[in-house]
């Protein structure tokens, strides 16, 4: 390579696996990306390599994958779930994002390659850059093409869209010396819970949570889960409070014929303390109708 002034992410419409078989069938002579990140999809899955980094060829050396970009262009390929459309790519997964923000950081560092993303694909910038950005009809006027085929949309708008919400500030992070963090997730070797997380898992700060709780319920989705939750509750003890004062009622017609103020208020506080025990609380109303614990 004559310098080194951008990393460029790729996808794979396909595997980590299966494209290491491709890249390898005519060594350094053949077709190559400098790195691959594996995923969670096809045989990637069965070999356990979601967030693992391959690497084909040195840095000292050009890769294939960015054709009039290769003699600056540092590339990393990431494994995807091989969709017919582009639109289907999924994004990556979050240990593919940790691999590729600690990659990309180990990388800047080393080529003093500033943390951000370039504007286009012009001879004269350095930076962090996606594929399309030297694609026709994406290229610009005096951009560098990266790729004979035209209309090629890699890495995808969902994995576009990480780079630049999640991948640079994460780079900018790790260069800072501060954790990985993913929607609001310090995502240290560990896997410690933030105080804010901690609160919203019921859990005490800086307690092991799995890596998987969080794949499955990062803390923006628990927050959630946690409102419908509560909201679901607080209906069921309406719902509740309603037919249990109905029942009151109706058990005070029945007896009596006529209802009194005294037979109203008792059906007014049995359905009163039904809501409360349908929310858990340990709350009861007493002679005055007052709350009390």
């Amino acid at each position: 390579m004559s310098r080194h002034d951008i990393i460029c992410l790729h996808t794979m419409v396909g595997y980590l696996k299966s494209t290491d078989t491709l890249f390898k069938q005519n060594g350094f002579t053949g077709v190559e990306s400098h790195f691959g990140v594996g995923g969670i999809w096809g045989p990637d899955q069965e070999a356990g390599l979601d967030g693992v980094v391959y690497q084909w060829q040195d840095t000292t050396y050009r890769a294939d994958a960015n054709l009039d970009g290769n003699h600056r262009l540092i590339s990393i390929e990431t494994a995807d779930n091989a969709p017919k459309l582009a639109s289907d790519i999924k994004p990556w997964t979050a240990k593919q994002v940790r691999a590729i923000i600690k990659l990309v950081a180990a990388l800047c560092q080393r080529y003093d390659i500033p943390a951000e993303l370039v504007p286009d694909s012009k001879p004269n910038r350095r930076g962090i850059a996606y594929h399309r950005q030297g694609i026709n009809p994406w290229r610009v006027s005096g951009g560098e093409l990266w790729s004979s085929a035209r209309g090629k949309e890699c890495p995808g708008d969902k994995r576009i869209a990480q780079i630049k919400s999640v991948i640079i500030p994460g780079v900018r992070n790790v260069l800072a010396g501060k954790d990985i963090e993913e929607d609001g997730v310090a995502w240290n070797d560990d896997h410690h819970l933030t105080e804010t997380d901690a609160k919203i898992y019921g859990q005490k700060e800086g307690e092991l949570r799995s890596e998987s709780a969080f794949i499955r319920y990062p803390p923006g989705v628990e927050r959630l889960r946690q409102e419908m939750k509560q909201a679901n509750k607080t209906l069921t003890a309406l719902i509740g409070a309603q037919n249990a004062t109905i029942s009151a009622l109706t058990a005070a017609l029945q007896s009596g014929g006529n209802l009194t103020e005294a037979q109203a208020q008792a059906a007014a506080r049995s359905g009163a303390e039904a809501a409360l025990h349908a929310l858990g609380e340990q709350l009861v109303l007493d002679d005055d109708g007052v709350l009390t614990t």
